[in-house]
């Protein structure tokens, strides 16, 4: 599913049935190289937020803030200069 796709069903989520948003989005977390990390920790902040729940709300963007300067990017380049492809991991 697109990325942001899915951002926008959480959010959704969270607005109707926050438990479940946030079980879903913890079972995320906890995939060890899941590949949105920083987007789901930042989601589990916003949750958190919405219910008063600040401390918590802190260590999420923490996570997040981690996690996005984990993210590295690569280029295929051809001889010529024309970028091939683009890989985000």
């Amino acid at each position: 599913m697109d990325p942001l796709v899915r951002l926008l069903l959480e959010h959704a989520h969270r607005i109707q049935r926050p438990k479940r948003s946030e079980e879903l989005l913890r079972d995320g977390l906890a995939i060890a190289d899941v590949r949105d990390r920083a987007d789901i920790a930042d989601r589990l902040a916003d949750l958190c937020e919405d219910q008063g729940r600040n401390e918590e709300a802190r260590e999420f963007r923490k996570e997040s803030k981690r996690a996005a300067a984990r993210v590295q990017q690569t280029l295929d380049i051809h001889a010529d200069g024309h970028v091939l492809g683009q890989k985000t991991c």
